[in-house]
């Protein structure tokens, strides 16, 4: 069975993605064990893989053209998949600092389609948006451990290239105390809630300039790199994640 994997953003240093074959993702491309997965896939003597890679990008606006060859002939007759890395949300759930409208991606794959999309590792399951279905089960990790990861199913995805369905298998796993180092993770939980407890005590739940757009706008202004800027982004949507927990 072939494997393609789509590049994201831990995959690749500083937004470059010509340094993969420094990246542990290189030596997997190099061993054969894999394929890089960026416009359309590969091809064998019975089957055409109808299966098209979007890897992450810093730029979003060149989206356009990322997309421009997705109508594949074949793809009128049989139901083709857009695999992608990309900060992509349902309506209503996008961040105020970091996501690209799924308005704009449906209108670029014609209205039609389906997306299966990582980086997200918060689990948003099946949706629909302009005529296209997304699909995101989330992802496991130690960037993840959030309540609504530590305590959900663990599985994979599945896509039927003939019927154009998503579905979730489940797995048997651990339970997640015996996977993740969960003692490290709660210490800098508490550590934010006596952040907050501090807050409370000089009658202020906000400092005015410290707010997750505020912080990256200001940091969009130093002329950091962009893999730098990336880096802040992502630390802020982890921020951004622990406060909605708590507030839950």
């Amino acid at each position: 069975m072939p494997v393609f994997i789509v590049p994201g953003n831990h995959d690749i240093r500083n937004d470059r993605h010509e340094s993969i074959e420094d990246q542990p993702l290189g030596v997997v491309f190099e061993s054969g064990a894999a394929s890089r997965l960026e416009g359309w896939g590969g091809y064998d003597a019975d089957h055409q893989y109808m299966v098209y890679g979007v890897p992450w990008q810093q730029d979003w606006s060149t989206l356009s053209p990322a997309l421009s060859n997705y109508r594949h002939p074949s793809a009128a007759t049989q139901p083709s998949l857009v695999v992608a890395h990309a900060p992509l949300y349902p309506p209503g759930k996008e961040l105020s600092f970091e996501f690209y409208p799924s308005a704009d991606w449906a209108k670029y794959m014609g209205g039609q389609g389906y997306v299966y999309y990582g980086h997200v590792h918060e689990p948003h399951a099946v949706w629909e948006n302009g005529g296209v279905t997304f699909a995101n089960f989330g992802a496991l990790s130690r960037g993840s451990l959030h309540e609504y990861n530590l305590t959900r199913a663990v599985g994979v995805g599945i896509w039927d290239d003939r019927t154009g369905a998503f579905g979730f298998i489940p797995l048997r796993a651990k339970p997640a105390p015996e996977v993740f180092r969960l003692t490290e993770k709660q210490q800098v939980t508490d550590m934010h809630g006596r952040l907050d407890s501090f807050l409370d005590e000089i009658g202020s739940t906000e400092l005015g300039v410290v707010t997750a757009e505020g912080v990256l706008q200001e940091v969009r202004q130093m002329g950091l790199k962009p893999g730098e800027v990336a880096m802040v982004e992502e630390l802020l949507a982890e921020v951004h994640h622990d406060q909605e927990g708590r507030r839950g």
